[in-house]
């Protein structure tokens, strides 16, 4: 039922945060509204109860939510909060429960009017409006859709998300289009405290509709000649993008108010700059003026300011409203515009020209690889002693394998568990093991040069048996096996004859010269250890290397290329 100090039955569907906080100024100023979302925390914030006027609805200004939680409808999937500027997903949500959604607008809408879809375009779930205009459509209501457009300090993401929205938004037919400019209320109000900021632009952008719905019922306020009801219903639903504002005229002449109109549409305070007097198809102009400021005008005013719009408009649908007022502030008159237009702002343009520009830089960033790291020498590095700490053994549950090494010790860095080592190639029965290669007393090792403790400490020092990225499969059984020095001297000579033989067998298996590199400088180091043992079995994993590729573990253990042009 219309409300009685109104011209029409105007009824609000927010969609996302933005279009919900849009949609509950209107609650607030006494109209149905309700609102969609996919995030239970913005409309946990719509919900509470807001203070009620003296006539039972919403006191305008009051500053709390006008949305019960009835008119609160999430649309989520699976519980999450909010699309998280998935515009992507927002379409989802809204297209799953397209049979809730349209029961509810239906049950909430009915009888209206106009209703009015609010939005924010930027957001996941508020560019999305075109889909609910979609899983509406066949209601046949009279829908308007009022969205907003992101500013310049947005993101990239939302300034897409925008151009998308808008895209798609266009394509639809409903009864008209509204577009306010975030960035333009921000210059505008921007000095408003962060607290009050966005509801003192949310009634910026509704109030002016407000006063047109309710130009006919205001104290103190005669009309000579109305805009009524039907006439603001055919403005607002002619299929056209819509501007509308207001302005004081410091006179009451029919130059003032052609400049006043020109200006209002080239730089509103809302909407996006660029509308076109030419380009108008309907107009509504409402002009207030005391008492005073008509007795010195004549009625001639009237009838040229009616002709002189239809020609700048080039023959478009002109309503005319004049209205006797007590007083206007700071001037002899006020005018009201609404006016509607088959083509889109030029401000409109900018919005897709920041989306492709910001967009590209993003989509460029994110397609771009993370670079590898060149640690040249202190890669292999390892600043922690390792006669200093044994590692304990671990093994997992259930799990007792005799061809696995003993010990699974694994950081985040290393291969999983879970990959298998590549198999060890068998040796040929042709070839005999040699005996194991002495160790002269200095700790040189025949055709090595290997200087005697020092360097035996630095290069285990330098050897982290960390793989990198890259060394799944191969590296990881080398990386999964006990250092050598930590084995003990006795009582497990089995298992230590075994873990050599796989290290001798992972170095012949291997095509990767930084693999073979490590486990070179592991036997080496094994090959100085303090336990008799320890060595023994070094000596016949070097052995075995030998006898299947004679110069492989000496040129393994023979310095890089780029490490000898350092040092040289």
């Amino acid at each position: 039922m219309k409300p009685a100090d109104r011209a029409l039955d105007i009824v609000a569907i927010g969609l996302g945060q933005g279009g919900g906080n849009i949609a509950a100024e209107f609650g607030r100023l006494g109209y149905k509204a309700m609102a969609l979302n996919t995030a239970h925390t913005d409309l946990s914030a719509l919900a509470p109860g807001a203070r009620l006027a003296p006539n039972g609805s919403i006191a305008p200004g009051s500053g709390a939510t006008a949305l019960s939680r009835d008119q609160c409808v999430y649309i989520g999937l699976d519980g999450y909060d909010g699309a998280g500027a998935d515009l992507n997903y927002g379409r989802e949500c809204i297209r799953e429960n397209a049979s809730r959604i349209r029961d509810a607008v239906q049950a909430h809408a009915q009888g209206a009017d106009v209703v009015v879809l609010t939005a924010g375009l930027g957001g996941g779930t508020g560019s999305a409006v075109s889909e609910l205009f979609d899983v509406i459509e066949d209601l046949e209501l009279p829908i308007l859709v009022l969205a907003t457009l992101p500013g310049e300090h947005e993101s990239g993401i939302a300034k897409v998300n925008a151009a998308r929205g808008l895209s798609e938004l266009v394509k639809r037919r409903p009864y008209g289009w509204i577009f306010a400019d975030n960035q333009r209320l921000a210059q505008n109000h921007g000095n408003v405290s962060l607290d009050r900021y966005f509801e003192a632009v949310n009634e910026v952008i509704v109030a002016p509709l407000d006063a047109l719905n309710r130009l006919n019922d205001r104290e103190g306020v005669h009309p000579l000649r109305t805009l009524d009801g039907e006439d603001f219903r055919r403005l607002l639903l002619s299929s056209g993008v819509l501007n509308y504002a207001e302005a004081t005229l410091q006179e009451l002449t029919v130059d003032a108010v052609i400049n006043g109109i020109r200006e209002a549409l080239l730089s509103s305070g809302v909407m996006p700059s660029g509308f076109s007097l030419q380009e108008v198809a309907y107009m509504g102009v409402v002009l207030e003026a005391p008492a005073s400021t008509l007795a010195d005008t004549p009625f001639s005013f009237f009838e040229q300011l009616s002709e002189q719009l239809k020609n700048d408009t080039g023959g478009g649908a002109i309503y005319l409203g004049m209205y006797r007022t007590q007083d206007v502030t700071r001037g002899a008159a006020r005018l009201r515009l609404i006016a509607s237009s088959n083509s889109l702002p030029s401000g409109i343009q900018a919005v897709v020209n920041d989306a492709k520009r910001e967009g590209g830089t993003l989509r460029d960033k994110l397609r771009r690889a993370v670079d590898a790291l060149d640690l040249g020498e202190i890669e292999d590095f390892d600043l922690f002693k390792t006669h200093a700490r044994t590692p304990p053994t671990r093994r997992r549950p259930n799990e007792a394998h005799d061809d696995e090494p003993a010990t699974e010790y694994q950081s985040a860095t290393r291969a999983p568990a879970a990959v298998p080592a590549p198999a060890a190639a068998p040796v040929p029965a042709a070839v005999p093991v040699p005996a194991a290669v002495p160790v002269p007393v200095n700790g040189t090792a025949p055709g090595l040069d290997v200087p005697s403790d020092q360097r035996v400490t630095t290069e285990w020092t330098n050897d982290s048996g960390m793989s990198t990225a890259g060394e799944v499969g191969e590296v990881g059984e080398v990386d999964a096996l006990e250092r050598p020095s930590a084995l003990p001297a006795s009582g497990q000579r089995a298992s230590e004859s075994d873990t050599y033989i796989k290290l001798a067998d992972a170095f012949l298996n291997s095509s990767s010269s930084a693999t073979k590199r490590r486990i070179a400088r592991r036997l080496d180091v094994a090959l100085h250890s303090e336990s008799a043992v320890v060595r023994e079995h070094a000596s016949l994993a070097i052995g075995r290397i030998r006898a299947v590729d004679p110069n492989g573990f000496d040129d393994a253990l023979s310095p890089e290329p780029e490490h000898q042009a350092v040092k040289n």
